[in-house]
């Protein structure tokens, strides 16, 4: 699949390869990823909703979050049925540059610099127990968040933070890193670019991968 080529692909792990307790990521910088519970399955990494966690770790490529940065964050899940809120994409407590998560109806793109709290919020169901590709848009130089639910524009919010966002915390897939909204359910691959893809490149990458979840 081109995307994988992506220069800008700072973070890919299609988790349904992906079988030991840990591993290299896929993207050119190998992160090493340490998984805690989470097991695996033919569609990726299955999630407890107790305390399952993958820690991506701590390298600079994942640091996003300056003023200037604009990033990507997508992720293939399935809820477990009756799924309560559980994180995707976590990253410290404050401030938070980068999280993805679900609520009980939807999906969420949030920021946190300590004052504000800027999200969008989807306006259709995806913890619903069945597959669902969610994007998030970040682009901080024009102050907007924007979600993409299979391949679709859905929503979009401006992002009122401040400052230098970034910290040296480690990136998270499925759970905070005080344990706490673990996520429940598959996660099937999760990729991050360290630039704003379009609307049509993220239609792109779903047409692409949608065979293996549909």
């Amino acid at each position: 699949m081109n995307f994988v080529f992506d220069p800008s692909l700072v973070l890919y792990l299609p988790l349904y390869e992906m079988d030991g307790a840990s591993f290299a990521s896929r993207d050119a910088y190998g992160h090493r990823c340490t998984v805690t519970g989470a097991l695996w399955r033919p569609n990726g990494r299955y999630f407890d909703a107790v305390n399952d966690g993958i820690n991506c770790g701590t390298g600079s490529n994942l640091n996003l979050g300056n003023t200037m940065d604009k990033y990507t964050m997508t992720a293939w899940i399935k809820t477990s049925y009756a799924a309560d809120e559980g994180e995707i994409f976590y990253k410290t407590i404050s401030p938070q540059p980068m999280r993805m998560a679900i609520t009980p109806a939807t999906a969420q793109v949030i920021l946190y610099d300590g004052a504000n709290n800027p999200s969008v919020s989807g306006t259709v169901t995806v913890n619903d127990g069945s597959p669902h590709f969610i994007a998030g848009v970040v682009d901080r130089p024009d102050s907007e968040i924007v979600l993409y639910i299979d391949g679709e524009y859905n929503n979009k919010a401006t992002d009122t933070t401040v400052g230098d966002l970034r910290n040296s915390n480690a990136l998270l897939i499925g759970k905070k890193d005080n344990g706490s909204q673990p996520f429940g359910g598959i996660i099937g691959e999760v990729a991050i670019y360290n630039r704003r893809l379009t609307a049509q490149e993220i239609q792109g990458n779903y047409l692409a991968t949608k065979w293996r979840y549909r």
